[in-house]
């Protein structure tokens, strides 16, 4: 803090600080303080005694929640049409897609693939093997994946 013996302002010259504390206190307390009322002990406890209706302590609680009760009032009719248009769609077969027959040339491949012992020579080969099968097709699209890669 401060020591109140020191100056307040470093060359001197000015009121000591002693002297402005000793005015600021004669200040405070020329101010008239007003006096409480003699039953304001009873009205705080009055006030603090009395219970709320249900319907009163609920309402800020209530009030809080009106943004959420608003979003849920706009979702509710995009929910009910949608589970409606769902409803009306027909249900999936029973009967499994038929699956195109997979030629003999991927099923080899595959097996290749799922080797544990998988090696990046082997997949140079495997590359290899499916670029010299496109150009005995006729297939002069490139691939998906260099097989320089």
């Amino acid at each position: 803090m401060y020591n109140s013996h020191e100056t307040s302002h470093a060359g001197g010259g000015g009121a000591s600080e002693t002297d402005l504390d000793l005015s600021l206190r004669e200040g405070l307390r020329a101010i008239p303080v007003p006096s409480a009322a003699s039953d304001f002990d009873a009205r705080v406890l009055a006030q603090l005694s009395q219970t709320l209706p249900w319907w009163r302590a609920v309402g800020p609680w209530i009030l809080s929640l009106r943004p959420a009760m608003t979003a849920a009032a706009a979702s509710l009719p995009v929910m009910i049409g949608l589970i409606a248009w769902f409803g009306q769609t027909p249900a999936p077969s029973a009967n499994p897609v038929s699956i195109p027959a997979v030629t003999a040339r991927v099923l080899p491949m595959d097996r290749d693939l799922d080797r544990p012992d998988l090696s990046p020579v082997m997949l140079r080969a495997l590359s290899n093997q499916e670029t010299a099968a496109r150009g005995r097709r006729g297939d002069t699209r490139r691939p998906a994946i260099s097989p320089n890669v």
